[in-house]
């Protein structure tokens, strides 16, 4: 949940758009997301207000554990202070200043904490660099009272299209970091292919190097369909996932099929019947939209769904279900209703 290089989510971030940015949180989450990486930085605007408001309104809509991503001490301290749980900080580096600027907020609130391996001399092109790094992070963290468990380091992706001899390095520095320090490892995956045509390609031969090479947690895009594939084999080929169950869920069912490659394509603008339209935004997606808080398409599937149902069909079929499942997520601890404060 990044505006850097997505033109639509940096316009979201700038006009207060938080049904967009609600939506793109759901679609990362029915495609497998574990935690949400939430930044909001941009030039011009009141970053601690925004980050605030963007963690608030996730909370209240979804269950999903949030990393809060800032460069901005101040950020990251005013949206941990508000955060409903153990937050997971992004960062922390092996900078001096840094580590006084963001240790102290760790230790304050019981987070997690992102280490990266680069200090005031830049990122080092080596894996051994990279690990001194690491080391320095955990020692003063140590120091500061934040136990190796509330660590993970971070050794940083480098772009082979500009870096290509050191990019791999970070690979090589996991196994090093994860056997010397036993801290668990993350990577920011898309950033090995920046500058190159067909990124998923290349992101997903990088993720399925690094997880065989210890990775714990990684930064992707789980709405690219190849790298997503990458993780489910190497689940079901490292024994996380028993008897391969979930992989066999995922694609027992999606085998190519060579007729589907010929299908006709209408340039122009299909007529949409008034049954296609309760289709693609009534029945399931009415209530999905009142279970996920998303009141900006509340009105407009409502509208559509009067077409062909009176408003008390509406009630009984939809909404009241709806708020049905939202009061039994309520009272089994799945979901947090807002305050009306």
């Amino acid at each position: 949940m990044n505006p850097t290089g997505k033109k639509r989510f940096k316009e979201a971030i700038l006009n207060n758009d938080i049904e967009y940015v609600l939506s793109e949180a759901r679609d990362q989450i029915a495609a497998g997301a574990h935690v949400l990486d939430v930044n909001t930085g941009l030039p011009g605007i009141d970053e601690v207000s925004v980050m605030l408001s963007t963690v608030r309104s996730l909370q209240k809509t979804f269950p999903i554990p949030l990393q809060i991503d800032s460069g901005n001490p101040a950020v990251l301290e005013k949206a941990i202070r508000y955060y409903n749980g153990k937050p997971l900080i992004n960062s922390v580096n092996g900078k001096e200043q840094v580590m006084r600027d963001i240790f102290p907020i760790v230790r304050k609130y019981g987070g997690v904490v992102i280490g990266l391996t680069l200090d005031e001399n830049g990122i080092p092109s080596t894996a051994e660099g990279r690990l001194a790094i690491a080391r320095k992070i955990v020692e003063t963290a140590a120091l500061c009272g934040i136990e190796r468990k509330n660590i993970i380091i971070d050794a940083l992706t480098l772009t082979i299209s500009s870096q290509q001899k050191e990019a791999m390095e970070a690979v090589r520095a996991l196994q090093l970091i994860k056997d010397e320090l036993q801290v668990k490892t993350i990577l920011g995956v898309s950033n090995i292919s920046f500058g190159l045509p067909r990124r998923e390609l290349i992101n997903a031969a990088f993720l399925a190097s690094a997880l065989s090479n210890g990775l714990d947690a990684c930064i992707i895009n789980p709405l690219s369909s190849q790298i997503m594939a990458v993780y489910y084999a190497y689940r079901a080929l490292a024994g996380f996932d028993e008897n391969c169950l979930e992989y066999i869920e995922k694609y027992m069912h999606s085998e190519t099929d060579d007729s589907a490659t010929n299908a006709v394509i209408p340039v122009s603008k299909p007529v949409i019947r008034p049954s296609d339209r309760e289709n693609a935004c009534g029945n399931a997606d009415l209530r999905a939209i009142i279970i996920n808080g998303m009141k900006g398409q509340a009105r407009e599937a409502a509208g559509l769904l009067l077409e062909t149902k009176t408003p008390l069909e509406i009630i009984d079929e939809y909404i009241v279900p709806a708020l049905d499942e939202v009061g039994k997520d309520f009272e089994e601890g799945r979901k947090f209703l807002p305050s009306s404060s």
